[in-house]
């Protein structure tokens, strides 16, 4: 049985768990034809088409939205996203009310547009 994103987001601080929550509505009503899978190992919730586009990942004192450019230049018009490594850029909250719905989206939906699978 696959685990529920609750699951993971319980096991972290009420307030981070509200992020989770929050992030998580936005890219459900953004993609709602992604597929939504617990990524047990990593303790992370990703969003896919053929492969991950966007990952919920809850840290000990933040939580971390991350995206898989694959090379593309992402659409960020506040100029949120930072590098992670090689394949992934993110943003990072602290509070939920940094949470900003209007300056995710273009984010989150030029990350999915990008991602193999995506419908057309």
């Amino acid at each position: 049985m696959q685990p529920d994103p609750e699951d993971i987001f319980a096991d972290f601080d009420e307030h981070l768990e509200q992020i989770c929550h929050r992030l998580r509505s936005i890219i459900r009503n953004t993609l709602p034809d992604a597929n939504e899978r617990v990524q047990s190992g990593w303790s992370v919730v990703s969003y896919s088409y053929d492969s991950m586009c966007v990952l919920i990942s809850p840290r000990k004192k933040v939580v971390r939205l991350m995206v898989d450019p694959r090379g593309e230049e992402l659409v960020d018009p506040a100029n949120l996203l930072k590098e992670t490594g090689r394949r992934f850029q993110h943003v990072d909250f602290q509070s939920l009310k940094d949470v900003n719905q209007e300056q995710l989206i273009p984010i989150i939906r030029s990350a999915a547009m990008i991602c193999p699978g995506y419908p057309s």
